[in-house]
């Protein structure tokens, strides 16, 4: 045989190569082993790339869900506390009313009172003066402050355009809670609540 190939007495012409590796005779069992060899690397590749997109696609869903159900949970909880805000001004402004006649001008401050006692006990806080801070179990996390409280003449702005009827508007910067991170505690997300209420109507 000849260094560089030959043919052997059969006439069977046989390539050698000489690599780093030593002399490997081409269609051998050995250069047939090691391209079976690389095309299961590949296969493997391509199932390692599969199952990585897999787990990132599982990840990435159960993120958004656990988004999707923090900001509902939040909505929510926002939801229930300004409700709880419209009927605390709604009472207040029935119960100043019938305190002062009538003349809901001149009772802006009673209805603060009332509005500032009626919200506490629905809420379970109990206010300082200007914030109302939670006590046991609250859909308030952490003290909402009361920015405004107002009488509200015909023709004054309102959320949502300008009043047609005498009544009270608050505004409250109301804690959120979101979520607790570990290591970290609870975190709020601060919302700002501005609700108006007409004047019931009280028959005096």
């Amino acid at each position: 045989m000849e260094k560089g190939g030959g043919e052997s007495a059969k006439g069977f012409r046989v390539g050698v190569d000489f690599g780093a590796g030593g002399a490997v005779v081409a269609g051998s069992p050995v250069v047939a082993g090691h391209r079976k060899t690389l095309a299961v690397m590949r296969d493997q590749r391509g199932f390692l790339e599969i199952y990585l997109l897999t787990l990132f696609t599982v990840a990435a869903l159960s993120v958004f869900a656990l988004l999707a159900g923090v900001a509902f949970g939040a909505k929510k909880n926002a939801d229930v506390v300004y409700q709880m805000v419209g009927e605390a001004i709604d009472f207040a402004s029935r119960a100043a009313s019938r305190d002062t006649g009538g003349n809901l001008e001149s009772a802006e401050t009673l209805a603060r009172q009332y509005f500032a006692l009626a919200f506490a006990r629905m809420t379970g806080t109990a206010f300082n003066g200007s914030s109302f801070v939670p006590s046991g179990a609250s859909p308030i996390k952490a003290a909402a402050a009361l920015e405004d409280f107002r009488y509200v003449k015909p023709g004054d702005p309102i959320p949502g355009g300008r009043a047609s009827v005498p009544g009270f508007m608050a505004t409250l910067k109301v804690p959120i809670l979101v979520g607790n991170v570990p290591f970290v505690g609870p975190q709020f997300l601060d919302v700002e609540m501005r609700c108006y209420q007409p004047a019931g109507r009280v028959e005096l």
